[in-house]
Formats: C-alpha cells, structure tokens, sequence
C-alpha cells in the first residue's frame, strides 16, 4: 500500500514522498494494527528502487522514500538539477514532523542512506537540532567531508567526481568544484567534521568496502563518532567492511566468491533499529558486534592460504608496526641500511599511467587488478620484499614516511600498496598520494616547489589484507594515475586551467639516504587472532536475541551465538521478539529460533 506527499518546508520548497506501509492494504487503526516504526532515506535518484530496498530490508516497517531537494520529482518546474546538501537539515526535519504526526506512525524514525542518499542523511546531522524522534542510522558507502572525497590531499579525484556529476546530468557543479579546490567555507557545510564530532548523537551502522572509493572515510567516520560523538553516539557505532563497496558491482579481475560480497549491514542495522524501536536503550547491552570487517587475501585463494574471511571483534585488535624501508636497489627491507641515494621517476602528464582497478567510481575497471603491465613502465618505480617466511596480516592505517625532490614547481607523489604472488602476479590493494602544492594542508594558500628541494611527505591509508607465504611485499611510486586522479601539467597552474596550460615532464627523486630515508609502515596484527574471531556475520546477526523481559522478578536471557560454547552480554527482555519461542524449565531457559533448527542454551 503507497501514497504519494509533497511537503513544503518552511522555506517555500516542494519535497516529494513516497509512502509505502506493509500489508496489501496498508495500516487501518483497527485489526488490533499496531503503530509502525518508519525507515527514512533522502535520494537525489528516482525513489522506486530505494523503495524496493528498504521494503526487503525491513519488511515490518514503514517505508518513506524522498527526492533530495533540487532532484527528481522535488524540482522545481524547469530547473535544472542541483545538488543542495546544505538543505538537508531543515529538509529531513520537515519530512520526519510530518511522520511522527500520522496515524500510522509510532513516533520512531530510522534514516536509511546509501551512496549519495548516505551524504544527505550525513549532512542532517550537521546541527545540534537533530529531531528527537530519529533513533539510529545507516549510512553505507559514504563520505563525511565532500572536500575530501573530491580532493585527497589535493589529488581531485576527476573520474569519480565529474564522471558522477555527468551521469547525473549536474555538469554545471563541476566548474564550481573546480574553482574551489581548497578548502574554504563553500565546502565547511558539507564537511561533518567541521560541526565537531560531539554534535552526533546518534547510533549509526557504517558500511563500507576495502575497495570502495568512500573507504577511508567510512573507518575515519566511525573512528571519530565512536571516541569523539556526543551522549548516544560515543561508543554505539558500529562498522561493517566487505572487500569492494561499490565495486561489489564493478567488473574484478579477481572476484572474490562466497559471503565476501555480501555485507550483514542491513542485518546489523535491522536488529538495532529492532531493538531500539522495542525500548531498549542500552546498546552496550544489546549483544552485537562493533566490528564486522572482511579481511581480504589475493584471490583466488590457493590450497594453504590464509585470509579471505570475515571477523567479528568488538574493539579493533592490537597493531604492531612494521618499517619497511626503501633502498636504491629496488627494495624493500626491515632494516635500514646506510646507504646513499635516490630513485628517479619521470612524470609526463601527456603518458600518464592508467589507472587499472582501485576504487575509482565509472570505470571499467574496480577492486584487484594484475598490475605486471603497469610495472613495466618507465615511470613507475618498484620496491619490493623478499618472499615472506609466512603469512603477514595487517589492519589498520598504513603509514609512508617519505622524502621527495622534483625538477618542477608542482607535481605529484603517487604510492600503490602491492601483494605479489609466488607466479609473479602484482595485486593492487590501494593507492595514496599528494599533490605537492597542497602539502601543508588545503585549508592553507598553495606553495610552489623549490626545484630539487627535498620535502617530506606523510600519506595514511586505512585497509586490511593478509598477505601469504612466499608472497611479496610491492610499493609503486609513481606521478600520474589518470584517470583517476587529474592530471597535474607539473606548472603550478589552477586546477580549473590546469590542462590547457603548456605541461612540463618533470623528474622526481624517492630518496632513501640517511638524511632522508623513506619508508612504509604497515599495521600488523595477530593472524591467529584474528582467524580465533571468524565468523559467519549473517548467521550470527540471525541468531542475535534480542529485547526485555516481562514479569515483576524479569527473565535474563542472554545472546547467543552459533558455534558458542556460552552465553555472553546477558540482558532483560521485557518483550520477546517473533524470531523466537522460549520454554521456562526450572533454573533454564531453552531459546529455538524459528529461522534455524539450532537449539541454544542459556
């Protein structure tokens, strides 16, 4: 049952609605009709297939979808598309008065974004007027800072960004971006950060993909919000990581098989927004997991391998840091060594080297590529281990330490991450870089080099991988990547006329001397550790009991997990929920979930 709304905000603005309750006929208030609690999600694309989503997802709830301000059917009468992120508080705030003010609705809302319908929800936490009836959140696959995305360490991210803006028929935006490559107060209302984390006050699942061109953001979000959000959002985050977020449905080289692709987010998300809209208020008490992250090897996996798993953690596991250093012969060693040096790498912006997989969103290529060809350019520069003795994991942020000179005023400093397998084959796990006129900070005026002045550069990225006997560790240093990043003429011209300004060849130096060492510092942690904590995420989020008991005394039942051997977290329930039945023998509560034939004993 659907009906369709426009609402108008306080501003003159027209948003349009659709509404969908469960049921072939919709709620009627009598049948013994209870209120529904309402999934929420702002889209600037058409509202059908979000619609279908959250209708699979939470089947028990009401669905309310809304075309962003400035899209689709929320546009005015002859204007043209437009993005406006700004509007996203005083939008969602009308949106979810009108809902708690309906028959139908129990007064708990729970927002729902993906992609670009995750930054408006983003952006309406961007006040300290959050509407009290919005419990919880998921935001999957998406940024906290616009700036950011558009502009890692001042590398602008062209085929994400324009070829995004293209497909949306927002060509106009572009040249705004492009005249506003640092970051000033046209891009601090899209920046969450910038209202200081401890305006968030809400739980939040964040999901996200090692190869998902919003990975970065997504760990830093929840990071943050976890240690730094407000009452009700500090400690009551919660992170889901599969291997290829967007990329799940991009074309891999190497497509990894199984529940690898398949995030327990929305199984996450239902089972709190399940037990939010129940009354429970203590979510450390809840039972789930604050982390759900798949751990990534090459695939496809041979007989022996370690890696290609999920985990269930509740805190992010010890890390102990492993330097590598670069050397002048083309390697990469525990050791540093005393020796001079440095490794040019010539960078022509007219022979850029082609971006092939990564993250990039619209290209043809995503997540694990061979990179052998890319190798045997001139102008790429390779460092590399020798085979390991075994399997090395690691979680967390890399760091490089580097130092770099050029003979031009401006250019880039690119690295790829590279796993090796014993047949030769060169598996990209992500890229970082800078573009050197930014390297004190985009909030800061440009600098132009110094020719063959050495400066520092310190690049962080967060992944996870394992990396298995026999195989190799691999750095790429390089100066283009194109087209995921633009390119850079090496002139210290604009970004806005960059590309129509004479380009200049320009000849890095890596410098690996005592003076000047460069390294990478990768974040191990305990591979059997981590293999202690597999887990099945979906069974496990299926088999999460939940909500509180009834009676005066109250029963405690306690969560229980498949494979467990005892109970953990246990809590009151004063309402069971459907999923289960519970027998009452003396001194024992039997739980059988109606989804399974497992029986568990609390």
């Amino acid at each position: 049952y659907s009906s369709e709304q426009y609402l108008r905000t306080s501003d003159g603005a027209d948003l349009y609605c659709r509404v969908v309750l469960p049921g072939a006929s919709g709620w009627s208030g009598k049948d013994n009709d209870q209120p529904l609690p309402t999934v929420y999600s702002i889209t600037p694309y058409g509202v059908g297939s979000m619609l279908d989503k959250l209708l699979k997802m939470f089947p028990k709830f009401a669905a309310v979808v809304q075309n962003a301000r400035g899209s689709g059917r929320s546009r005015k009468m002859g204007q043209n598309p437009s993005l406006e992120f700004g509007s996203a508080p005083q939008d969602v705030d009308t949106v979810v008065r009108w809902i708690v003010q309906q028959q139908w609705s129990n007064g708990n809302v729970f927002l729902v974004g993906t992609s670009a319908s995750a930054n408006y929800a983003i952006h309406a936490m961007h006040t300290t007027h959050v509407h009290p009836s919005i419990r919880a959140m998921l935001l999957k696959n998406s940024g906290f800072s616009q700036h950011e995305i558009s502009f890692p360490n001042g590398l602008f991210q062209e085929k994400t960004v324009i070829g995004w803006l293209e497909r949306n028929h927002l060509e106009k935006e572009a040249l705004s971006i492009l005249k506003n490559e640092s970051y000033n107060d046209s891009w601090r209302d899209s920046d969450l950060s910038s209202a200081g984390w401890n305006v968030t006050t809400l739980p939040v699942v964040h999901s996200g993909g090692w190869y998902d061109v919003f990975s970065q953001q997504t760990v830093e979000k929840f990071l943050r919000m976890q240690t730094m959000g407000g009452v009700g959002a500090r400690g009551n985050q919660y992170l889901v990581m599969d291997i290829g977020g967007h990329c799940n449905a991009g074309k891999m080289q190497f497509r990894p098989t199984g529940t690898l692709l398949q995030s327990p987010d929305f199984d996450l998300a239902t089972n709190i927004f399940s037990y939010i809209n129940r009354g429970g208020r203590d979510l450390k008490r809840f039972g789930a997991h604050h982390l759900y992250l798949s751990i990534p090897a090459v695939f496809p996996p041979q007989a022996g391998d370690h890696g290609n798993i999920w985990v269930c953690l509740d805190e992010w596991p010890a890390i102990t840091p492993a330097h590598y250093y670069f050397a002048s012969d083309g390697k990469l060693q525990t050791d540093f060594l005393a020796q001079g040096g440095s490794t040019p790498v010539r960078v022509d912006p007219r022979h850029p080297v082609p971006t092939v997989g990564g993250t990039a969103l619209g290209l043809d290529t995503c997540g694990q590529w061979d990179q052998t060809d890319i190798e045997s350019r001139d102008d790429v520069a390779s460092f590399t281990t020798a085979p390991l003795n075994r399997p090395l994991a690691i979680l967390g942020p890399t760091v490089f330490s580097l130092h770099v000179s050029s003979s031009a005023n401006d250019t880039d400093v690119i690295v790829r991450l590279v796993d090796v397998s014993p047949t030769g084959v060169a598996v990209n796990l992500f890229e970082t870089g800078v573009r050197m006129r930014w390297r004190a900070g985009m909030d800061k005026e440009p600098r132009p080099l110094e020719p063959n002045k050495i400066y520092p550069v310190h690049l962080q990225l967060h992944t996870a991988h394992v990396f298995n006997a026999q195989h190799r560790i691999r750095v790429h240093v390089m100066g283009t990547n194109y087209p995921q990043v633009s390119l850079n003429p090496n002139n210290f011209g604009p970004l806005e006329t960059a590309n129509m300004r004479a380009p200049i060849v320009a000849t890095n130096l890596l410098h690996h001397s005592p003076e000047a060492p460069s390294s990478v510092t990768l974040p191990t942690v305990s591979l059997s550790g981590l293999e202690e904590r597999q887990c099945n995420p979906k069974r496990a989020l299926s088999s999460t009991i939940t909500g509180q008991s009834t009676g005066s005394k109250g029963v405690t039942i306690a969560q229980i997990r498949p494979g467990s051997s005892g109970a953990e977290n246990g809590y009151s329930l004063d309402r069971l929920p459907d999923e289960v039945k519970v027998k009452l023998n003396p001194g024992v509560i039997h739980i059988l979930e109606k989804r399974g034939d497992q029986n568990a004993t609390a």
